[in-house]
């Protein structure tokens, strides 16, 4: 059934005198278009008292099919076709790739030049926050640092696993931070917990590393007081080297310290 856009704005009818007047309201809609219908039933509305402007326009019902009965079909004709099975193994071994070996994280490169910066994760209130008995707790346009909330006790570890010495340079950092988590931006980090046995997880599309402002790995994060404090480091064989040396003297100088203690 067409359904129509009717506006009546006067519920008393008529007279002669607005029967004429409302012929040639309608001549000047049909000019005008819609616009012209929407300006002109303001004004009947303010100056004329309310005049039946009639009708104007068609509305047709949504044609597009059901999409769950598109999809339906489609699966149905793939079934007749005998490519049902195939095309279920097919979007099988894409999810299985992706989850084996997701997407590396686009914008990182590994380190050349070494760098220390912060980032401040505080956040400003865009409205109030209240509890579930409707206290606000946080003000619209307030500043929140959620570090004076929860402390990061766990810095984060994020390496290239396609790297030997990424990698070696992770184990070296989870033996000073046995509870840091280890990050891949690329890689497969399935594959890497079977053979070396820890646990490890992935940035997906760089939501972290974006976030933080991270540029090249490896890269440590750790809690500076209120802020966080980021190193993207090198991971040669030689700065390898230097840093173990370097921890040696330090674990040596520290031995030494308590003895005289």
């Amino acid at each position: 059934m067409e359904r129509v856009l009717q506006i009546n704005l006067s519920p008393d009818g008529g007279g002669s005198q607005k029967m004429k007047r409302q012929k040639r309201i309608k001549t000047i809609l049909g000019r005008l278009g819609i616009v012209g219908y929407l300006f002109l039933q303001s004004i009947a509305a303010k100056e004329l008292g309310g005049l039946n402007l009639g009708t104007f326009g068609a509305l047709f019902p949504v044609e597009e099919n059901n999409l769950i009965e598109v999809i339906q079909a489609r699966l149905a004709k793939l079934q007749q076709e005998g490519t049902l099975e195939k095309h279920q193994q097919k979007i099988q071994a894409k999810i299985k790739k992706q989850v084996e070996r997701p997407t590396p994280v686009e914008g990182i490169i590994h380190t050349v030049e070494p760098r220390t910066f912060t980032f401040d994760p505080s956040i400003t209130v865009t409205s109030d926050l209240k509890d579930h008995q409707g206290t606000v707790f946080h003000h619209k346009g307030e500043r929140v640092n959620p570090l004076k909330l929860r402390e990061l006790t766990k810095p984060l570890l994020f390496i290239d696993a396609d790297v030997p010495e990424h990698i070696t340079w992770a184990f070296f950092m989870l033996k000073r931070h046995p509870l840091a988590k280890v990050i891949l931006v690329k890689g497969a980090p399935l594959q890497m917990m079977k053979d070396l046995g820890i646990q490890v997880f992935f940035d997906q599309f760089g939501k972290i590393t974006h976030k933080l402002g991270i540029k090249q790995v490896p890269a440590i994060v750790r809690q500076d007081g209120l802020l966080l404090k980021i190193e993207e480091v090198k991971a040669d064989a030689a700065t390898l080297v230097a840093t173990r040396h370097k921890e040696a003297q330090r674990l040596k100088t520290s031995k030494t310290s308590k003895q005289r203690a």
